[in-house]
């Protein structure tokens, strides 16, 4: 016969006699390896239908294994992304507190400042240029940081006021007869509208209790502007009505539990705290 007839003959032979081992190894496909000539060998391999079912299950758990590992990279990329953001979240958490802490305290020195210096300069009636216009700066700045957006609605505003500095002359009595010793106080029932101021004056010798009493209407389109209608006026028992044009407004530029600022319309400046927070007029 021919070689290559031969070969073949050989190979049909050899495939028929091998062990069934050879053929269906689950690890490598059985090759069969027969040289032509020891010069330019000729390679026939046989695979059987199990090998290639084994490689092709192989195929796919590799791809399996690898869609597996790119799973958990982007499970983990996503853990760790939400574990800096909760950091994150927390980090900015922190400072908003430590910042807001600090600046209660900053607060707290100003209203100290304020009353302290109101308490040297006797309500304002000793105070120089120079004086009212550090009192005017340091109340500036606290308007700024006022926690009450509607001072009218809220309930800090009621209970008994002391006056602590004024820039009103009439009431701190200059240049006029009467003049107020001790506190001047001011009640407030924003639930009734009404308000209440009292002092105790003297003339010489002579002292006297004297009493403003008026009604507050708030302002309609402005949340922190009450009318003030005056009714009463009065000294020690003795009562006068309030003429008809004996009204003013004033606007509450700052509130909370201790402290009230407030501007007249003629531009004073009253800075008034809390006395008696369950007093009524």
């Amino acid at each position: 016969f021919p070689d290559c007839t031969m070969q073949f003959l050989l190979a049909i032979l050899v495939a028929a006699v091998a062990p069934s081992s050879a053929l269906h190894s689950a690890r490598t496909p059985s090759k069969l390896w027969l040289p032509s000539s020891s010069r330019s060998p000729n390679i026939v391999v046989v695979e059987s239908w199990y090998d290639k079912k084994v490689a092709e299950e192989r195929r796919k758990q590799a791809a399996r294994e690898l869609q597996g590992e790119k799973v958990r990279d982007s499970l983990a990329a996503n853990t760790m992304g939400t574990e800096q953001l909760r950091l994150k979240e927390s980090r900015k958490s922190l400072e908003r507190t430590l910042l807001g802490r600090q600046e209660a305290a900053r607060l707290a020195v100003l209203k100290a400042n304020i009353l302290k210096l109101a308490a040297r300069l006797n309500r304002g009636a000793n105070a120089t240029e120079a004086e009212q216009e550090q009192m005017e700066a340091m109340a500036l700045d606290l308007e700024k940081a006022c926690p009450t957006s509607a001072p009218l609605g809220s309930a800090a505003i009621n209970g008994r006021w002391q006056l602590a500095y004024t820039t009103s002359a009439s009431i701190l009595g200059v240049n006029k007869r009467f003049k107020p010793l001790g506190p001047i106080y001011q009640w407030i029932d924003i639930h009734s509208g009404i308000a209440r101021n009292e002092e105790i004056s003297a003339w010489g010798r002579l002292e006297f209790r004297r009493f403003v009493e008026a009604e507050l209407i708030p302002d309609p389109c402005f949340r922190a502007r009450v009318t003030v209608d005056f009714k009463r006026f009065g000294i020690s028992w003795l009562r006068i009505p309030a003429p008809k044009r004996a009204v003013g407004q004033l606007d509450i530029t700052y509130l909370d539990e201790q402290l009230r600022i407030s501007r007249g319309d003629k531009g004073n400046l009253f800075v008034l705290f809390k006395d008696n927070p369950f007093a009524a007029p």
